[in-house]
């Protein structure tokens, strides 16, 4: 992948709507912080573009709501916005997503994870960010 390099500070975080994703859990860091890293260890990327490469186009509508599901409840909302676009796309089209809509998730997935990941390492970050 490309060289993207972990946030260095709360403002350099990518992707990721502390203080919404905060405000749905009472503002419970501790709650916030375990379903990141849930969301930052899952398979779900990895399973939607398993699903495409193995051109199954009910599995990949299937990851493709999970993962915008999952993305959207954690106001992960980089993921949450591509995985709309590229649902729609498959619904629209009935056909699986185009390589640009994919090359241009890999980018957003990248970035969000490091930014998550960051997150994780610097809990101190999210008083900052929540607003």
């Amino acid at each position: 992948m490309s060289n993207v390099q972990a946030p260095q500070s709360a403002s350099e975080i990518f992707g990721v709507s502390v203080k919404d994703g905060m405000k749905m859990l009472g503002n419970n860091a501790k709650i916030y912080l375990r379903l990141l890293t849930s969301f930052a260890s899952s398979p779900m990327y990895d399973d939607f573009v398993s699903s495409v490469a193995e051109r199954d186009l009910e599995k990949t509508q299937v990851t493709a709501h999970t993962l915008k599901g999952a993305s959207g409840n954690l106001h992960v909302d980089s993921v949450f916005e591509k995985m709309r676009d590229i649902e729609s796309e498959i619904k629209m089209t009935g056909a699986l997503p185009s390589e640009t809509m994919l090359r241009e998730l890999a980018e957003i997935q990248e970035r969000t994870l490091a930014s998550v990941n960051a997150l994780i390492a610097h809990p101190e970050w999210l008083d900052e960010l929540k607003g």
